[in-house]
């Protein structure tokens, strides 16, 4: 049996986007007023940046915090993902974070999911990577028939985020069926 796994990509402000998980990734050295976690409604922002701050202080580590969607956020739950440095540098690493991405968003039993793209990646190779790591995740037994994943890119990143993209469909598994989303009308004033 195959899974259908339906990609587009969204310009839109972060709090814009409609979906059952947003996830929000940010890397360990990243300042928390920089990068997507500071593009979420700031009282969401800031109960995720204390908790974040309060376990660095005390030398802890959180790969991942899940919240519930608040203010004016449309996404109904918020995972703040934590990626290794080297996915910052290096496409293989990027793509194992996605792949163990899906495989907690299955836990999560969310199907309709939109992810930022971390800051400091080039866009091409991260929409590649992140799709591709996804796919393999999902051609494994025991996940959903369908799944819906939003990336979330900066409008002047758009042609680049399409190139990484069609990258996938040549390199997807077997066993996933990729499919276009439809499209996001595009605005002359990017979201954050």
């Amino acid at each position: 049996m195959n899974v259908t796994l339906t990609i587009g990509l969204d310009h839109r402000a972060l709090y814009r986007v409609e979906t059952g998980l947003l996830i929000v990734p940010f890397f360990a050295s990243d300042p928390l007023q920089r990068g997507p976690l500071a593009w979420l409604d700031w009282r969401l922002h800031g109960l995720l940046g204390r908790r974040l701050r309060r376990a660095r202080e005390h030398g802890e580590h959180f790969p991942a915090l899940l919240a519930c969607g608040a203010g004016h956020l449309r996404a109904e739950r918020v995972l703040a993902l934590e990626f290794d440095e080297r996915a910052r540098r290096e496409a293989s690493a990027l793509h194992d974070a996605a792949r163990e991405c899906a495989r907690r968003c299955a836990l999560l039993n969310v199907q309709r999911i939109a992810s930022a793209l971390p800051v400091d990646v080039e866009p091409e190779p991260a929409v590649e990577a992140l799709t591709l790591g996804f796919a393999q995740a999902l051609s494994e037994p025991g996940f959903a028939m369908e799944w819906q994943l939003r990336l979330i890119v900066p409008e002047a990143a758009g042609p680049s985020a399409l190139r990484g993209l069609r990258r996938v469909f040549s390199d997807a598994p077997d066993a996933v069926e990729i499919a276009l989303g439809e499209p996001v009308r595009l605005s002359a004033t990017p979201g954050r």
